[in-house]
């Protein structure tokens, strides 16, 4: 059993838990057996169901293998080894095998968005002249990987291009990021692009605006069951605040959008009311869109969840609720001021990994002292994420 299908086993766990915990009669609430998972199978697999899943169900040897791999067996009963899902949740099974990334993970680095997918890893962060790809099969590698410049400005995009975010969606690469209409100042609206080839690296074509709204932060999820894919961005109305909507194709909103949140409490208002950077992050069943508030220049700036249940209507506002503060914020005693604009994935090895950027600058900043900062982070009991607080720097990186 190699990495990639640990991690597909435990994603799919995850997402399923509440289903699998049910299927039978368990153990006890928080465990399940290998017959737990056979029992959802048989009355009709998920559409997400990986091969991996299914020997799981079916071969005693994969499913003890498994056990051993994520560290979360519980003791023997006559059903045979079962796993502890809060040993599983909480990161005690599927700790991660990759050491944690230095800090900061690479220095003039704002925006970032890391992808990882089949092993590989890409990262993306605001340049302004265009969209840059790093790639690596070693998450510590990213930093040194050669950037590969894959679009730059044209005759409707023509400068100011920030936060792009890569993403495979039904077999094809996409890349969304904002851009702006003037070259002399930031009039942004959000775009994609699809990939001329299979290459991630490879050359992107321009398929156009996705709104003709002035907005940024564009993010997208599919749903792993349904296929259906959802967007989520910020957008100026009056003030930044967060929008959603369902697309029709990766391409092409669905419908009117819906305003989800915008920034009403004094922590999302130091330096001016902004809610941004939205993205979405699946996690048992809840749906957590998980955002920046406040203005990005001020060391205020930090992130907050919108929370809604997974089976609930995302198009209506009141399914969603709000941090009643930061879930994840500046750490001066470490020197971290500005802590947002993140994006989360998982590793390989099944590891949850937050990235953000962060400034030393204690006043925040706007400009280049802002760098990339990736650490790991778990889930409690409720599955709300846990961020904890920014790691210290690396003292061979201070200057």
């Amino acid at each position: 059993m190699n990495a990639n299908e640990i991690s597909q086993i435990t994603q799919w766990i995850q997402t399923h838990q509440t289903e699998i915990d049910t299927a039978t009669n368990p153990v006890a609430d928080g465990y399940i057996s290998q017959a737990d998972i056979a029992a959802l199978i048989s009355r009709g697999a998920p559409q997400d169901t990986p091969a991996s899943v299914s020997q799981v169900a079916t071969q005693a040897s994969v499913w003890t293998e498994y056990l051993g791999a994520v560290s979360a067996t519980q003791p023997q009963t006559t059903q045979g080894p079962y796993l502890s899902l809060n040993a599983l949740n909480s990161g005690a099974g599927g700790t991660a095998t990759i050491t944690t990334p230095r800090t900061p993970f690479m220095e003039a680095a704002a925006d970032p968005h890391i992808y990882q997918k089949d092993g590989q890893y890409y990262f993306l962060f605001t340049t302004g002249d265009g969209v840059w790809v790093r790639s690596a099969s070693d998450l510590n590698q990213l930093p040194t990987a050669e950037p590969k410049k894959v679009w730059g400005w044209n005759e409707e995009i023509k400068g100011h291009v920030w936060a792009p975010e890569i993403a495979q969606i039904n077999g094809k690469w996409y890349i969304y990021a904002s851009g702006s209409l003037n070259p002399d100042i930031p009039d942004m609206r959000m775009f994609v692009l699809e990939a001329d080839t299979n290459d991630p690296l490879g050359n992107y074509s321009y398929k156009g605006l996705l709104s003709d709204k002035q907005a940024i932060d564009q993010s997208v999820w599919q749903d792993p069951q349904t296929g259906q894919l959802w967007m989520t961005w910020s957008q100026w109305d009056p003030d930044q605040s967060i929008f959603i909507a369902k697309m029709k194709s990766p391409t092409e909103i669905d419908g009117v959008p819906v305003k989800i949140s915008s920034p009403t409490n004094a922590w999302e208002g130091v330096g001016q009311p902004v809610n941004e950077g939205p993205q979405f992050l699946r996690y048992g069943d809840k749906m957590h869109i998980v955002f920046s508030a406040s203005h990005c220049a001020t060391p205020d700036y930090a992130l907050a969840t919108l929370t809604a249940d997974a089976n609930a209507n995302w198009l209506d506002p009141a399914s969603w609720k709000k941090s009643t503060s930061h879930v994840f914020s500046q750490n001066p005693s470490v020197g971290a001021y500005g802590t947002g604009h993140h994006s989360t994935f998982q590793s390989p090895d099944g590891q949850w990994w937050l990235a953000y950027h962060a400034t030393s600058n204690p006043k925040g900043a706007n400009d280049a002292s802002r760098s990339t900062r990736v650490q790991p982070f778990s889930f409690d009991a409720n599955g709300m994420p846990v961020f904890g607080t920014p790691n210290a720097q690396d003292p061979s990186t201070k200057t």
